[in-house]
């Protein structure tokens, strides 16, 4: 099975991508508007929670601050 895959039935199973995720697999971190420094980055072999770089959290913070008007 795929570390994606495992990700995905966990999540179909339980609304936890956790739960049952391949051993050895990092713990998919939740990722919020408070906490956006983090994300999963899905990489063969090396799947691994990373830092987000502060210019994309920017770019994200201002497109979700204009979403409204956007209709989005």
């Amino acid at each position: 099975m795929s570390v994606a895959q495992g990700y995905w039935t966990s999540f179909i199973r339980c609304y936890n991508p956790n739960t049952h995720r391949q051993p050895g697999t990092p713990e998919w971190q939740a990722w919020t508007r408070a906490n956006p420094e983090q994300r999963l980055m899905f990489q063969t072999g090396n799947t691994t929670m990373e830092a987000v770089p502060a210019d994309q959290q920017a770019r994200c913070a201002y497109l979700s601050s204009i979403g409204v008007q956007l209709q989005q």
